[in-house]
């Protein structure tokens, strides 16, 4: 359920069709993940590039997954630790979820 203000209304069907406004309900859903992404760029050696998504926040506030896509193509499956080393040339995603079903993209590129 999307976080916004839900009105609660009774509706007689059987009478004259009157409806009563018994209350309103706003759910706290989680928040949007937020947090950085830190490149190192090779360096004059293929295959030394890093990402690492640093003050991560959000979510259900806990077991964060970090998925790697690269050229629009996931690399493996999604891992616990924040950070991805031995990268080489390549546009890159870094895909951060929570069991709650909330995630937030980061994109960069290592040259």
């Amino acid at each position: 359920m999307v976080s916004a203000t839900y009105h609660i209304a009774v509706r007689d069907n059987h009478g004259k069709g009157c409806q009563v406004t018994v209350g309103t309900i706003t759910p706290n859903g989680p928040e949007t993940i937020s947090g950085t992404l830190t490149v190192t760029q090779e360096n004059c050696v293929a295959g030394t590039g890093e990402i690492s998504v640093q003050s991560v926040t959000g979510g259900d506030g806990v077991n964060y997954t970090y998925q790697l896509i690269k050229d629009g193509v996931k690399e493996g499956i999604a891992q616990g630790t924040r950070t991805f080393t031995g990268l080489g040339a390549g546009s890159y995603e870094v895909v951060v979820a929570t069991a709650g079903v909330v995630q937030q993209r980061y994109s960069s590129n290592i040259i």
